[in-house]
């Protein structure tokens, strides 16, 4: 059994449709239940989307809309407030599921993802892999943490959500996005690893 969260807006249905295509594809034979939280997708869309993953997986939706966001800032012209839909997985996804998989809409799952999903992360926040840019020394000093933290990309992140939910990281990230914008050049994922780090399994 796995839970896969993934988020999108009106115009990357069709991109999720393919990366839930590469999930499938990749993973046969292997209960899924996908989170998709939705930032203003008419029901048109929406039942675009049901009909596409079928009976082949469970598909469980969340509409939100921009009124549910503060005023996060946006830095970089081709990002959209939806990249702040992952901070709504710990209040969303029932409590019963204490670990979910999130991944971008804008990624291909190549191989079986099961032995990723699998491993023991009781003792971290999340499982991720280093981001390209994770000896950039500056971006360390702009994120107020050591360099020996590390600094993960937040496109894939396996989520002990037992942990966020305890430790409130969601609402922490958000806090220092609005305290520290000029800080948060890449958002989210900046935010998450400021809260995160010393605390993340690198895969």
């Amino acid at each position: 059994m796995m839970n896969i969260a993934f988020c999108t807006d009106s115009n990357l249905i069709k991109q999720s449709c393919v990366m839930i295509e590469s999930v499938l594809t990749c993973n046969k034979n292997t209960n899924i239940t996908f989170y998709a939280l939705l930032l203003e997708v008419d029901d048109k869309l929406v039942d675009s989307l049901k009909n596409f993953v079928g009976e082949r997986a469970e598909l469980k939706i969340f509409k939100l809309s921009k009124d549910d966001f503060t005023e996060l800032p946006i830095h970089m012209s081709y990002i959209t407030l939806g990249t702040y839909l992952r901070f709504f997985i710990e209040k969303l996804v029932p409590k019963d599921v204490n670990k979910i998989l999130y991944l971008d809409i804008d990624l291909i799952v190549v191989n079986n993802i099961q032995t990723f999903y699998n491993q023991n992360i009781d003792a971290f926040s999340v499982a991720a892999c280093l981001d390209v840019e994770c000896h950039d020394i500056s971006r360390y000093n702009r994120l107020e943490y050591q360099m020996e933290d590390l600094y993960f990309n937040a496109g894939v992140m396996l989520i002990n959500l037992d942990w966020w939910r305890k430790k409130h990281v969601s609402k922490k990230s958000i806090e220092y996005l609005l305290n520290s914008s000029e800080r948060c050049l890449f958002h989210d994922q900046d935010a998450l690893n400021h809260t995160l780090h010393g605390t993340v399994k690198f895969a």
